[in-house]
């Protein structure tokens, strides 16, 4: 790691200002002080409500997240928040397992996650396989149990001058729970309606006292859930069966079931988190809180065919079994009928923050340590590595990636008596940041990228080991200070001005700065205006990303490699170093609450994102370049096929509308709550630069294909309307309807067919008993009408089995329902 250690001093300066959007559905006795949520984010002063900010705010409570059908966070959010999307992505390397999220269409990266306030550590996993926003690198949020959440808060503005990189698109503030008392057991079964997909979710919570002024809250949670399978029989496999001459195969082989498997894979995990809490006196309290996950799940690769036109591996079972002389090993002996490829993940996750706050008269202060940290260990099982021949082992450790963070966090806060303000104060914020992150690569076993005897492809075939060469380590270290300001100026007028400097020891520094205002029109009419600049630091992980493995590409398999745009070998293919994307962001719009049972809130924005960073596209490597490769000693640069690299190369702005509509009443069955979220996204390359590589050609490292999925890939609206019915005490029904509009796919390259894709409504269901009042059981279904979405006809041709596009917004795995028994006390 390196030590380097950058100490600063942060003021902060913040005018802040708004109304809050507020979550969708609360319980009965909540709804009448729903407005009056108090909010943590987007303003450093204490009390503000939801119609007291300068932006839009989404809360979202336990009880809110439990009525999601999933406990993965990714799924509950995609759930309740219009703007935000996540989809499954099997065959994709490490996105089997941890899944990069979306929020106004911007990637996983532009939103800054936070817990109590405190920024969460990245995971280790670098998307490489995401239509439209491959590159980012993220928190993994399926890490945070559903369990341990007291309260989310979803701020939808730029606050890259109020909280620093990465809140670009907006900020997710997880609030845990902190109650010393009572708890909560939960158990929750379900299954798809295609009959797999088998999964349950065990969790349980409990807070308990600390002493006579603490608290500790302990949460648990367990989930297992089985794999499910939406594709279909490759048609290679079917003719070669056919075929009498190959009956050895037809015998070997379960034609009845896919030979690839497309959908979610089988997984586990076990998830605990502490939140604890001290006061020493009226002036000072300890606080500190830590998880620890670690999860495992599996999932098919391409299908490595003995024979048919096509099909992927088809050479592994043509070659004679002669050493040397270029010959190259058969195969037929050790998998007669062909192999999957089996990749797995294992995931270890391990968070802790403590620190010291306190108030000494008219400051407040805040003094804190966090240290991250989360591994990813790859395994691949029933293939082999080709160039050891028949002796390869057949199950291989292929090396793992970790991400690992530092930080240290002073935060103050003063209150300066002003009496013509109509508040009679300013509340001035100011404080320091300093951070130090790594990311490394480990090494495999050997015969994981040993390269053998025999001619052709080297490693574990699907996704070879990393080499010690390739188990590289990049850091970092970085500091900022901040300066936030906020007053009501007037009764009325509301303002907030923030900057944030920042310091990298790689590229450099940076400055941003925010202005945002809210202004009372009427008592119940609030109007909201922000413009600011934000920026995103290139992570760790896109500056050390390398890896090697099988991709599809126009309709073809290949092996593929993504390396770091520093090395030589990217370079050789026109790559320069990394620079931080840079952003503009604007934003308007109004809360309107002409009466205590109806809010609506609606906004408008636009960011203005240069110097993006993105995956490239793949160049094809020639037999010119691969003597080139070898000569820089790049591993398996005889059978590479491709090439690709994380590069600034263009400028998008994106813009949209977000609108919600709340409504709460009595009626004579009990309490109704209504409410519809919408959001109108549209994403636009604006620049797309040309640069040279090594043998000075022009180059430009975004495709047709890339450039269209890009501004396409997801829906350009989405509706979320729910019902929440109370019937006295014991009974309540909810239902949620969610429309996602229409989004095209494009396939393959330059000049790339285009497939349109209808837009589609899925409804939830969910029905709650209460027994006692400590006990409920709980019936729904997550899209119960089992509708999919339109067949793949232009991604992959049908050679590989897959039926639908992998990145289809609402997933591909139809319906599922569920049953949850939940004890609390």
């Amino acid at each position: 790691m390196n030590t380097k250690k950058l100490w600063a001093v942060v003021i902060t300066v913040s005018l802040q200002v708004g109304v809050v959007q507020h979550g969708f559905a609360q319980e009965s006795d909540e709804f009448a002080g729903i407005i009056e949520e108090v909010i943590t984010i987007g303003t450093r002063v204490k009390g503000r409500t939801a119609l007291d900010t300068t932006a839009p705010v989404d809360v979202f409570s336990a009880e809110e997240l439990s009525r999601t059908p999933s406990s993965d966070l990714n799924d509950a959010l995609r759930t309740l928040v219009p703007s935000f999307s996540v989809n499954r992505q099997p065959v994709n390397n490490g996105n089997t397992f941890v899944r990069p999220a979306k929020l106004r269409g911007l990637p996983a990266d532009k939103t800054l996650v936070l817990i109590n306030g405190k920024r969460r550590h990245r995971s280790a996993l670098v998307d490489l396989s995401s239509e439209g926003v491959r590159g980012s690198q993220a928190p993994d949020l399926a890490t945070i149990p559903a369990a341990a959440i007291k309260s989310v808060e979803v701020l939808r503005d730029g606050a890259g001058a109020q909280y620093g990189s990465d809140a670009i698109a907006g900020v997710l503030n997880f609030q845990l729970k902190d109650a010393n008392e009572g708890g909560s057991l939960k158990i929750k079964s379900g299954s798809t309606f295609e009959g797999d997909g088998d999964n349950i979710t065990v969790s349980g919570n409990v807070g308990l006292p600390l002493g006579e002024n603490g608290f500790i809250n302990l949460t648990g949670e367990f989930t297992d859930s089985d794999s499910t399978s939406r594709g279909e029989q490759t048609p290679q496999a079917i003719a070669f069966a056919a075929d009498p001459l190959n009956a050895a195969f037809a015998a070997a082989v379960d034609l009845s079931r896919p030979l690839q498997e497309y959908g979610a894979p089988n997984s586990d995990a076990t998830r605990i988190f502490v939140n604890a809490g001290y006061d020493f006196s009226d002036a000072m309290t300890w606080y500190g809180f830590a998880n620890y996950s670690q999860g495992e799940g599996d999932g098919d690769f391409y299908y490595r065919s003995p024979g048919g036109a096509g099909g992927v591996g088809n050479s592994l079972f043509t070659g004679g079994m002669g050493e040397g002389m270029g010959d190259t090993a058969n195969f037929s002996n050790v998998f007669p009928a062909g192999f999957t490829p089996r990749f797995s993940g294992d995931i270890t996750d391990i968070g802790l923050t403590t620190g010291l706050r306190g108030q000494a008269d008219l400051l407040g202060w805040d003094v804190s340590l966090q240290y991250g940290s989360n591994e990813l260990e790859y395994g691949i099982r029933n293939t082999v590595n080709p160039s050891l021949g028949e002796s390869s082992p057949t199950s291989f450790n292929v090396g793992s990636i970790e991400q690992t963070e530092w930080s240290i966090n002073a935060d103050f806060t003063y209150v300066v008596p002003v009496a013509s303000f109509s508040s009679g104060e300013l509340n001035i914020a100011f404080g320091a940041e300093i951070r130090d992150e790594e990311y490394e690569i480990g090494a495999g076993e050997l015969a994981s990228f040993q390269v053998g005897p025999f001619s052709g492809p080297v490693g574990s075939n699907g996704f070879p080991g990393f080499s010690p060469e390739q188990a590289i380590s990049t850091s970092r270290s970085s500091y900022g200070v901040y300066l936030d300001v906020e007053a009501d100026v007037t009764e009325r007028l509301l303002l907030n001005v923030a900057f944030r400097f920042e310091d990298f020891d790689d590229f450099g520094t940076n400055f941003n700065g925010k202005l945002a205002g809210r202004y009372k029109l009427t008592d119940n009419l609030n109007f909201r205006a922000s413009v600011g600049t934000g920026f995103h630091a290139p992570s760790t992980g896109q500056l050390g990303t390398l890896n090697i493995a099988t991709t599809v590409e126009s309709g073809v398999a290949a092996s593929s490699g993504t390396f770091p745009s520093s090395t030589a070998v990217a370079q050789q293919f026109g790559a320069r170093d990394l620079e931080p994307e840079e952003s503009l962001n604007y934003a308007a719009g109004f809360a309107w609450s002409p009466t205590d049972e109806l809010t609506l809130t609606l906004d408008y924005y636009r960011i203005e994102l240069e110097d993006r960073i993105g995956l490239s596209s793949s160049f094809t490597v020639t037999a010119a370049d691969r003597v080139i490769l070898a000569g820089l000693g790049v591993p398996n640069a005889a059978t590479l096929g491709s090439v690709r690299y994380f590069a600034n190369d263009f400028d998008t702005t994106t813009q949209g509308i977000d609108a919600v509509v709340t409504y709460n009443a009595d009626n004579s069955l009990g309490s109704l709550q209504l409410q519809a979220g919408f959001n109108w996204g549209d994403t636009d390359i604006t620049e797309l630069n040309t640069r040279v590589n090594a043998n000075g050609d022009p180059i430009i490292t975004l495709n047709d294909e890339q450039v269209h999925d890009i501004e396409n890939i997801l829906p350009t609206t989405r509706l979320i309307i729910g019902a929440q019915q109370y019937f006295g005490d014991r009974l309540s029904v909810f239902v949620r309807a969610s429309r996602w509009g229409e989004w095209a796919n494009a396939c393959c390259g330059n000049g790339p067919t285009i497939q349109e894709y209808d837009a589609q409504w899925l409804v939830d269901l969910d029905v709650r008993f209460q027994f006692t009042d400590n006990l409920h059981i709980s019936a729904g279904g997550n899209n119960i009408f089992d509708e999919f979405p339109d067949r793949d006809t232009v991604e992959f041709g049908g050679f590989t089995g897959q039926v639908f596009d992998l990145e289809a917004p609402y997933g591909f795995n139809g319906g599922s329902y569920y049953l949850e028994l939940g004890y609390e006390f």
